[in-house]
């Protein structure tokens, strides 16, 4: 397995791996979940040189606590197209774990930029691993990976 990237913003932690074998790109998110920070954090995962803008993407939030504004929210959503659905990004599924990540996660959905082919939210890595279409063989390890960005 790759390395994760940490790397610490603020007072939250954020980790990415890139699973070239699965055609994944695992975003992992811990405390307190900014838009400086989701935006550094984006920027780090596409100037990495293993970057492949035909890789889905998991972006898990389960352990972070959300202070973005639905201005921000709108912000970031323009934010995220001009920097990424322009190099092809495919698409993005969100794992949440309480009702304030899902309705965040909810409003970034509807914004103008986005369909629902691009981006969606899940309780459950079964359900986001379906969605994105990937092998379920890759299941164990995904889930193992994201355990390990958690450490």
């Amino acid at each position: 397995m790759n390395a994760p990237i940490e790397h610490n913003i603020n007072i939250g932690i954020q980790k990415y791996v890139i699973l070239d074998e699965v055609g994944l790109i695992i975003e992992y998110y811990q405390g307190v979940l900014t838009l400086d920070a989701t935006k550094k954090s984006m920027l780090k995962i596409i100037n990495d040189p293993k970057f492949n803008s035909d890789f889905v993407f998991i972006i898990d939030i389960r352990n972070s606590i959300i202070n973005i504004t639905k201005e921000e929210l709108d912000a970031l959503g323009l934010w995220v197209f001009d920097n990424l659905k322009l190099t092809g990004l495919a698409r993005l599924a969100v794992l949440t774990s309480n009702t304030e990540q899902v309705v965040t996660s909810m409003i970034f959905s509807i914004n103008e930029n986005f369909t629902d082919r691009d981006y969606e939210t899940f309780s459950t890595l079964s359900s986001a691993i379906r969605w994105l279409n990937i092998n379920s063989s890759y299941h164990e390890y995904i889930n193992k990976t994201i355990d390990e960005l958690q450490e």
